[in-house]
């Protein structure tokens, strides 16, 4: 749960929302994230919600592997199958429910002295680090909506605003330094 979130940038809803039908087949390495809104094989007392766009995001092949060696082994670290069409199930092949997964999130936080650690945090670090591989990009902030699943454009712009605002700094550091490099061998020039 934790790799599939941190690499697609995923809410929790969606990442709970996932069913073995959204995951790519043959070539293809798109895992779709779709909304199914009561959903009649969602078992879950509080359906997770996908407030999102619809999209289709493609996923490494490391992360591919590791879904599917999910898939194919025993628990405790494979997925039982049966009775849920939903990707990530508990040790009774019932749906991970809301509850259950920011346990899951806590303690992942706690182990790796990551704290606070949430689902969303997760999303951050995702939406920041495409940010900056689409700031400079033409239609990088199209890109980034898309990927993200935003329904309002102006809920991405704030990453993209935070990356330019750092590349500027950057720059002009770089200037700054050039400028003193320059005034100082004038100096020993003169």
């Amino acid at each position: 749960m934790f790799e599939v979130a941190l690499e697609l940038g995923i809410r929790r809803g969606e990442l709970l929302k996932l069913r073995l039908d959204s995951l790519p087949r043959a070539a293809d390495d798109g895992i779709r994230i779709l909304r199914r809104p009561d959903d009649p094989h969602d078992s879950r007392a509080r359906e997770p919600a996908v407030k999102t766009a619809e999209r289709v995001i493609p996923a490494s092949r490391e992360l591919l592997r590791a879904v599917q060696v999910y898939l194919i082994s025993s628990p405790p670290l494979g997925r039982l199958s049966g009775k849920s069409p939903y990707l990530f199930v508990t040790r009774s092949a019932s749906p991970v429910s809301v509850d259950t997964a920011d346990d899951i999130i806590v303690a992942i936080g706690r182990f790796s002295g990551l704290t606070p650690l949430s689902w969303h945090r997760l999303r951050h670090t995702w939406a920041e680090r495409m940010a900056e591989l689409f700031a400079d990009q033409p239609n990088g902030m199209d890109r980034l909506v898309y990927l993200g699943g935003w329904t309002n454009p102006l809920s991405a712009r704030r990453y993209i605003q935070r990356s330019l605002a750092k590349q500027a700094k950057e720059a002009l550091r770089g200037y700054h330094r050039k400028l003193y490099e320059e005034a100082g061998n004038a100096e020993h020039c003169s």
